[in-house]
């Protein structure tokens, strides 16, 4: 049997320098336009104690945006004719959306706010964990599901970030607080890793065009609670931190300086120990030192830091 060719529709791939990969493919005969937001963000992100919060963020960002009340949302997305998908694995957290071709714009303007301008409603978190509970309590009636559960914690062991499952565990469901979804999304929910995909009837490159505008037009993630302010300034833009301040320099020379017999060994490389050096919030978790292969795209996923 001879095996031919595989013939591909015409497609682009950009990879922005804030890390996101920007991928457009051309196809023609339907008159369809479909966008998928693919984000490192799975169940093997979640923190330690916190399991099955990264499912929890992804069931919440449709419940209400910073510019609509989640029943406006629901309406924006139905008026479309269209069906907002979400899903998380393991490794990967991805929404989509499927309309037709004249509703294009709409489309991935709907996709990146519901996406990137969740607001985390109290009575939201609350009705979400109120949800999430009822269906945990739910699947012990399976036995199939429990035998499920406890095959993955067994065959992964204890401390592996896939030995719990996408759903989490009760005890650690029954914590989830609204900061801890801000928390999450704060430091998971940026360009780098994420990959955003448009299939379309135009050209490769004025899907790419149209994606790199909606990306730039100005609507960015704005804080919903003064505890995500530093890290709102940092979500889908090329992080560049700024410089230490001069006193924090002079104390961190001192101590290497009385430490070193061979004295100080200069600003520079002070400098760069300072932001070269991990945060403790994310090497206490066992999480941290764990590297499963690499995600389904082949996008490099591990541990980045977030907003410290």
């Amino acid at each position: 049997m001879i095996a031919h060719d595989v013939a591909l529709p015409p497609l682009q791939i950009d990879k922005l320098p804030s890390g996101l990969t920007l991928l457009a493919v051309q196809k023609r005969g339907l008159p369809l336009f479909h966008v998928r937001l693919s984000l490192p963000a799975g169940a093997c992100e979640d923190p330690r104690g916190k399991a099955g919060l990264a499912q929890f963020t992804v069931e919440l960002l449709r419940r209400g945006t910073r510019r609509r009340p989640p029943q406006d949302v629901d309406e924006m997305i139905e008026s479309m004719g269209a069906q907002l998908y979400s899903d998380v694995s393991m490794e990967e957290a991805a929404l989509a959306l499927t309309v037709p071709a004249e509703l294009t714009e709409r489309a991935l303007d709907a996709l990146l706010e519901v996406a990137l301008e969740p607001a985390f409603e109290e009575a939201e978190v609350a009705a979400a964990r109120r949800r999430t509970l009822a269906a945990l309590q739910s699947e012990l009636d399976e036995p199939s599901t429990v035998a499920g559960r406890a095959l993955v914690s067994l065959g992964y062991g204890p401390g592996h970030p896939y030995a719990h499952p996408a759903q989490g565990f009760r005890r650690d469901v029954d914590t989830f607080q609204r900061e801890d979804a801000l928390s999450f999304h704060a430091t998971r929910y940026q360009q780098q890793g994420a990959l955003l995909a448009a299939v379309g009837q135009s050209t490769p490159t004025e899907l790419i065009d149209l994606l790199t505008r909606k990306l730039s037009s100005g609507r960015r993630l704005g804080p919903a609670a003064a505890s995500a302010e530093r890290c709102s300034s940092r979500r889908w833009r090329p992080r560049s931190p700024a410089a230490p301040s001069s006193s924090t320099s002079r104390m961190r020379r001192k101590r290497r300086c009385a430490s070193s017999l061979q004295g100080c060994r200069g600003r520079r490389r002070g400098t760069r120990r300072r932001w070269s050096r991990i945060p403790s919030s994310a090497a206490a978790s066992p999480l941290f030192w764990s590297t499963p292969s690499a995600w389904i795209a082949g996008f490099p996923t591990r541990y980045r830091r977030g907003c410290t």
